[in-house]
């Protein structure tokens, strides 16, 4: 039986960016029902590298690890750099350094989105022939993947589309964030309606190539509501396609776990403000009635960070509380 295995993002979290305080951190996500953590590794790991890998195999975790090729991040620069042989070299690098620390599950922001389909294809082609060769001995069930993100190769649905159609990228793993391409395309996608019916056809083109799904709601103007239980529009959507991800990977069988994670962020990606909470009374989507202090991006928050951490634990155990439900109820069906 492949059995799901929901991961804490330590993106947000207060208690990631001081080792004194992963203790009890750690000994919280797996009383909370989290099987693994994802780490970008100079936010938190990298701090006490003995400390953190201790912890992990303490609460019995498995780590995935987020990388960025062509990023500095000595310098908090996301992405340096659009040429090609940068970001190849790159990735080699950073999957280099990441499997000495015994990820299961590597996850690459790869790329640049300014490529065209051939650029992006040499690219994949590249990495992947990386891959067959790093992924060996200890490493050969490390599973790498490339997330559908903003700023990166698979930004948009059409463009993954495009690149995934081609024949030597059959291989191709993908992590699925598709709040990303809600907001790159400014609408939830439904396929009832004339201009979408090309979505499910994009949507099982990236499901049998997903092996990871960060379970992020996004909106029309951003890549994710201030709370998903004030959004339901946007949460039934979302819920519906991590269903078909998911139906995807049960088909697929084997002994892999199924790795979602719950993946509700902090600020830019969390920004409210006094005009979104009274608008969430009338169900605009991107407001939450939950939240009742003014969290603002740009200015003076009336939140304190332990606060604001407190809010993303909060909505994120919802959220992994909603796949597991989703993933009961898809092998209940299949038994």
């Amino acid at each position: 039986m492949v059995k799901i295995c929901i991961a804490k993002s330590l993106w947000g979290c207060i208690e990631a960016s001081d080792p004194q305080t992963w203790a009890e951190m750690f000994a919280r996500i797996k009383k909370d029902g989290y099987s693994a953590v994802e780490s970008i590794l100079i936010f938190d790991f990298n701090q006490n590298p003995f400390l953190f890998r201790q912890l992990l195999d303490k609460y019995q975790l498995d780590l995935i690890i987020q990388l960025h090729t062509g990023s500095d991040w000595s310098k908090y620069d996301y992405c340096t750099s659009c040429d090609i042989d940068v970001h190849v070299a790159s990735f080699r690098a950073l999957v280099q350094d990441a499997l000495q620390h015994r990820p299961v599950v590597i996850n690459v922001h790869s790329g640049h989105d300014s490529w065209d389909t051939a650029t992006a294809v040499s690219y994949f082609q590249q990495v992947l022939a990386i891959e067959k060769e790093l992924l060996v001995g200890e490493f050969a069930n490390v599973v790498l993947v490339h997330e559908t993100h903003r700023q990166r190769l698979l930004f948009s649905p059409y463009q993954a589309r495009d690149i995934l159609a081609h024949p030597s990228l059959a291989a191709l793993k993908i992590n699925c964030d598709l709040s990303h391409w809600v907001c790159v395309c400014e609408r939830l996608f439904d396929e009832k309606e004339g201009r979408d019916c090309w979505w499910p056809a994009v949507l099982d083109t990236v499901a049998r190539h997903c092996l990871l799904i960060h379970a992020r709601v996004g909106h029309a103007e951003g890549p994710q509501v201030v709370d998903p239980r004030a959004s339901p529009a946007e949460l039934q959507a979302h819920v519906g396609w991590w269903k078909r991800l998911l139906q995807k990977q049960l088909e697929r069988g084997g002994s892999r776990p199924v790795y979602v994670n719950a993946e509700h962020g902090p600020e830019p990606y969390q920004s409210l403000d006094t005009r979104s909470v009274n608008a969430s009374a009338t169900g605009s989507g991107s407001g939450s009635a939950s939240v009742v202090k003014a969290w603002k991006t740009g200015g003076k928050s009336n939140m304190t960070e332990a606060e604001k951490s407190a809010v993303l634990w909060e909505i994120n155990d919802f959220v992994r509380a909603a796949v597991c439900t989703l993933f009961a109820e898809l092998e209940e069906r299949r038994s």
